[in-house]
């Protein structure tokens, strides 16, 4: 039998969580949980030396303009960049401490040669890459996020 009082009461949940700031909280919550999905996916792909690239990826704060969403995950290290997209092969000042390389862009009388000379060092693509697996788990990730919502949003969970 219909009880026309379950449904004011349904209808009264969907008003709260609509006008209590529940969606939209929704929504960021889907974002971070975005981000650091794609912040350990491009993190786990960088290269590893040092571990000043691959420590050094971070995830931005949400923005919103309009109704659209935004997060950065990025890497501000200075050669970040060329690791992702490749860079043709060039002179490095600095010197080697041991077993490791020591950038020093004031050192004039000593360095290494990035890659071969006069050839392209391709790129990792770590981010891109990472970008593209995100993107085909997308739908299922959304699909299970709706699903959470809706059932605490009706009183499920």
């Amino acid at each position: 039998m219909f009880e026309f009082s379950e449904m004011r009461a349904l209808a009264g949940r969907l008003e709260q969580f609509v006008n209590g700031g529940h969606t939209e909280a929704f929504m960021r919550e889907c974002l971070i949980e975005l981000a650091k999905k794609l912040w350990k996916k491009t993190k786990n792909k960088t290269p590893f030396n040092t571990g000043l690239l691959r420590n050094t990826w971070q995830i931005g704060t949400i923005s919103k303009i309009g109704d659209i969403y935004e997060i950065e995950v990025y890497n501000d290290t200075e050669y970040a960049e060329f690791v992702e997209h490749g860079f043709k092969a060039h002179w490095v000042p600095g010197r080697w401490e041991g077993h490791q390389f020591i950038y020093d862009p004031k050192e004039r009388k000593s360095g290494m040669f990035v890659g071969k000379p006069g050839t392209y060092v391709e790129g990792k693509f770590m981010l891109k890459l990472s970008e593209q697996e995100l993107e085909r788990e997308m739908e299922r990730f959304l699909q299970r996020k709706q699903e959470q919502f809706l059932r605490k949003m009706l009183g499920g969970d």
